[in-house]
């Protein structure tokens, strides 16, 4: 059963990580099918949704609408 970013938080938190940060992937770009080709062949416009989906992907409000979730974390205790 996949799980919510709150819940994947808590599970990281609970194993005895502390979480850096959160991104979630493709939150912006995943239905766009031949739309995403074709703005791929326009470098300018790749560049812009690339930073926009990066942007976006941080947001807390955000992640859970993405394909995945990414998690940074470090076991507490090992500095």
């Amino acid at each position: 059963m996949p799980l919510r970013a709150a819940e994947f938080r808590e599970c990281l938190q609970s194993a005895g990580f502390e979480v850096t940060a959160m991104s979630a992937s493709n939150c912006l770009s995943a239905a766009w099918g031949e739309k995403l080709t074709e703005t791929q062949a326009d470098a300018r416009k790749w560049s812009e949704l690339l930073r926009m989906e990066l942007e976006a992907c941080r947001e807390p409000g955000c992640l859970d609408m993405g394909t995945y979730l990414i998690a940074v974390a470090r076991k507490r205790g090992q500095e």
